[in-house]
């Protein structure tokens, strides 16, 4: 799909998932969620390449949410893939919910737990080495990072590092009062 107005419709659906799960959840984040509504719509709609049937599939691309508490837009986005049902979006964080205040790999679309902000740029890096020099896969590595955690010193060193071995796997989308995108 590419046609920008599809897109457009996908992303405005995600924002308001966002806002239905942390309200029905009392709890949440849905500006941050909201956010990144478009770049989840581009990636899960137009770029990625994954298996609703098969989601540890090895070949898939990896998704990393660094500004891990934006998970309730991941979690639209995936609904509206045919990931996980619709009706699971409303038991964001009740205790029984596999749909956590931040991603977690128990749930078997995500790769990584995030989080602790900073960390997820070094985790996709390290994603994307082991694709290219161990693995020889062919699969891509999306991070979306906060603009708070842009000034930790290992978004940097992780920047470092996948300049120096070339890693042209990642892509780094970086979100503040204004979104813009740096892809390495």
């Amino acid at each position: 799909m590419s046609n920008i107005q599809e897109l457009t419709d996908i992303a405005n659906k995600i924002r308001i998932h966002s806002v239905e799960m942390t309200t029905a959840a009392n709890s949440g984040h849905p500006t941050s969620s909201a956010s990144i509504a478009e770049i989840l719509s581009c990636l899960y709609f137009d770029e990625m390449r994954y298996s609703v049937e098969f989601p540890r599939d090895p070949s898939s691309d990896r998704l990393i949410l660094s500004k891990g508490h934006a998970c309730p837009g991941l979690y639209g986005a995936l609904a509206e893939a045919g990931i996980i049902p619709f009706e699971q979006l409303k038991t964001l964080r009740k205790v029984d919910s596999i749909l956590e205040g931040h991603p977690t790999p128990r749930q078997n679309y995500i790769d990584v737990a995030t989080g602790s902000l900073g960390q997820g740029l070094s985790v996709g890096a390290g994603m994307a080495y082991c694709g290219k020099y161990v693995d020889k896969a062919s699969y891509r590595t999306y991070c979306i990072i906060g603009d708070g955690e842009s000034a930790e010193g290992s978004i940097w060193e992780a920047c470092a590092f996948a300049s120096y071995y070339k890693l042209d796997t990642p892509s780094l989308f970086r979100f503040s009062h204004f979104a813009f995108f740096f892809f390495f």
